[in-house]
Protein backbone atom coordinates (compact mmCIF):
# COMPACT_ATOMS: atom_id res chain seq x y z
CA UNK A 1 0.00 0.00 0.00
CA UNK A 2 1.37 3.27 -1.15
CA UNK A 3 0.30 5.39 2.63
CA UNK A 4 1.11 2.34 5.04
CA UNK A 5 2.14 5.09 7.19
CA UNK A 6 -0.30 7.73 7.26
CA UNK A 7 -3.02 8.55 10.01
CA UNK A 8 -6.59 9.73 9.35
CA UNK A 9 -8.14 12.12 11.52
CA UNK A 10 -11.41 13.06 10.69
CA UNK A 11 -12.64 16.60 12.17
CA UNK A 12 -15.41 19.24 11.27
CA UNK A 13 -17.69 21.83 12.56
CA UNK A 14 -21.58 22.32 12.58
CA UNK A 15 -22.82 20.04 9.95
CA UNK A 16 -19.30 19.07 9.11
CA UNK A 17 -19.35 17.82 12.52
CA UNK A 18 -22.20 15.42 12.11
CA UNK A 19 -20.61 13.82 9.60
CA UNK A 20 -17.44 13.49 11.14
CA UNK A 21 -18.84 11.67 13.82
CA UNK A 22 -20.64 9.35 10.67
CA UNK A 23 -17.42 9.03 9.08
CA UNK A 24 -15.40 8.31 12.06
CA UNK A 25 -17.86 5.85 13.00
CA UNK A 26 -18.06 3.86 9.36
CA UNK A 27 -13.97 4.13 9.51
CA UNK A 28 -14.07 2.62 13.27
CA UNK A 29 -16.12 -0.10 11.99
CA UNK A 30 -14.57 -0.87 8.47
CA UNK A 31 -17.56 0.23 6.87
CA UNK A 32 -16.63 3.16 5.05
CA UNK A 33 -16.33 1.19 1.69
CA UNK A 34 -19.61 0.53 1.72
CA UNK A 35 -20.58 4.21 1.01
CA UNK A 36 -18.84 3.94 -2.39
CA UNK A 37 -20.20 2.87 -5.36
CA UNK A 38 -20.12 -0.99 -6.10
CA UNK A 39 -17.88 -1.26 -9.06
CA UNK A 40 -15.50 1.77 -8.12
CA UNK A 41 -11.40 0.89 -7.98
CA UNK A 42 -11.61 3.39 -4.51
CA UNK A 43 -14.00 1.32 -2.79
CA UNK A 44 -11.81 -2.19 -2.74
CA UNK A 45 -8.99 0.14 -1.57
CA UNK A 46 -10.75 1.71 1.00
CA UNK A 47 -12.05 -1.64 2.25
CA UNK A 48 -8.11 -2.96 2.29
CA UNK A 49 -6.86 -0.05 4.00
CA UNK A 50 -9.35 -0.22 6.86
CA UNK A 51 -9.38 -4.02 7.50
CA UNK A 52 -5.94 -3.68 9.11
CA UNK A 53 -7.37 -1.14 12.11
CA UNK A 54 -4.36 1.09 12.28
CA UNK A 55 -5.70 3.84 9.89
CA UNK A 56 -8.04 5.96 11.42
CA UNK A 57 -6.61 7.45 14.65
CA UNK A 58 -9.12 9.82 15.82
CA UNK A 59 -12.77 11.86 15.31
CA UNK A 60 -12.62 15.23 16.54
CA UNK A 61 -15.96 17.88 16.18
CA UNK A 62 -16.43 21.58 17.29
CA UNK A 63 -20.03 22.48 18.00
CA UNK A 64 -21.18 19.23 15.93
CA UNK A 65 -24.83 18.46 15.26
CA UNK A 66 -25.92 16.11 17.20
CA UNK A 67 -27.59 13.13 16.16
CA UNK A 68 -31.32 12.82 17.00
CA UNK A 69 -32.78 10.03 19.21
CA UNK A 70 -36.30 10.80 18.71
CA UNK A 71 -36.50 8.35 16.01
CA UNK A 72 -36.51 5.61 18.30
CA UNK A 73 -39.63 4.09 19.69
CA UNK A 74 -39.98 3.00 23.60
CA UNK A 75 -38.23 -0.48 22.37
CA UNK A 76 -35.20 1.37 20.97
CA UNK A 77 -36.09 0.79 17.38
CA UNK A 78 -35.88 2.86 15.00
CA UNK A 79 -38.45 4.45 12.81
CA UNK A 80 -36.61 5.63 10.19
CA UNK A 81 -32.60 4.61 9.21
CA UNK A 82 -30.46 6.21 11.36
CA UNK A 83 -27.02 7.23 10.35
CA UNK A 84 -25.20 5.54 13.00
CA UNK A 85 -27.41 2.36 15.04
CA UNK A 86 -28.83 3.60 18.15
CA UNK A 87 -26.87 1.22 20.50
CA UNK A 88 -23.62 2.39 19.26
CA UNK A 89 -24.79 6.30 19.43
CA UNK A 90 -24.88 5.23 23.69
CA UNK A 91 -22.32 3.20 24.25
CA UNK A 92 -19.29 4.54 25.42
CA UNK A 93 -16.56 2.20 23.91
CA UNK A 94 -15.84 4.58 21.10
CA UNK A 95 -14.87 7.76 23.79
CA UNK A 96 -11.50 7.07 23.28
CA UNK A 97 -11.76 7.38 19.14
CA UNK A 98 -14.47 10.43 18.68
CA UNK A 99 -13.80 13.67 20.66
CA UNK A 100 -16.95 16.64 20.81
CA UNK A 101 -15.69 19.55 21.76
CA UNK A 102 -18.68 23.24 22.03
CA UNK A 103 -18.41 25.99 23.65
CA UNK A 104 -21.15 27.03 26.57
CA UNK A 105 -24.40 28.64 24.89
CA UNK A 106 -23.93 26.67 21.31
CA UNK A 107 -27.81 26.34 20.27
CA UNK A 108 -26.79 22.60 18.82
CA UNK A 109 -25.38 21.88 23.07
CA UNK A 110 -28.41 23.95 24.46
CA UNK A 111 -31.55 23.20 22.88
CA UNK A 112 -30.50 19.49 21.95
CA UNK A 113 -27.75 17.65 23.56
CA UNK A 114 -28.22 19.27 27.38
CA UNK A 115 -32.22 18.76 26.58
CA UNK A 116 -31.81 15.03 25.87
CA UNK A 117 -33.76 15.27 22.56
CA UNK A 118 -30.26 14.37 21.03
CA UNK A 119 -26.67 13.26 21.49
CA UNK A 120 -23.42 12.87 19.66
CA UNK A 121 -21.64 10.05 19.04
CA UNK A 122 -18.38 9.16 21.08
CA UNK A 123 -17.30 11.60 24.03
CA UNK A 124 -18.82 14.81 24.81
CA UNK A 125 -16.30 16.96 26.82
CA UNK A 126 -17.78 20.00 28.96
CA UNK A 127 -18.23 22.84 26.74
CA UNK A 128 -16.10 25.28 27.10
CA UNK A 129 -16.76 29.16 28.34
CA UNK A 130 -17.30 31.59 25.08
CA UNK A 131 -14.38 34.11 25.63
CA UNK A 132 -15.22 36.25 22.05
CA UNK A 133 -18.05 38.14 23.05
CA UNK A 134 -18.06 39.47 19.78
CA UNK A 135 -18.98 36.18 18.20
CA UNK A 136 -21.64 34.04 18.17
CA UNK A 137 -21.45 31.05 20.29
CA UNK A 138 -21.01 28.82 17.58
CA UNK A 139 -18.34 30.33 15.66
CA UNK A 140 -15.57 28.04 15.02
CA UNK A 141 -13.67 31.18 16.18
CA UNK A 142 -14.70 30.36 19.98
CA UNK A 143 -12.01 27.54 19.96
CA UNK A 144 -9.11 29.66 18.57
CA UNK A 145 -8.11 30.38 22.79
CA UNK A 146 -9.16 26.88 23.74
CA UNK A 147 -6.08 25.28 21.78
CA UNK A 148 -2.85 25.99 21.50
CA UNK A 149 -2.01 27.58 17.98
CA UNK A 150 0.68 25.99 15.57
CA UNK A 151 1.14 28.71 13.39
CA UNK A 152 4.16 30.37 13.80
CA UNK A 153 6.13 27.10 15.01
CA UNK A 154 8.12 25.40 12.12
Amino acid sequence: MQYENENAYVTGHSLGGFLAQVVSYEMIEAELHKLYLPFTSNRSKLKNTLADDKYFKRGVTFNAAPVFVTGYDNLNIPNYFPAIPYNKIISNQYDDLVINYSIEGDFLQSWFVDKAVATKFGKIVSPFSHLNSSESSHALIQFYNHFPSYDNQR
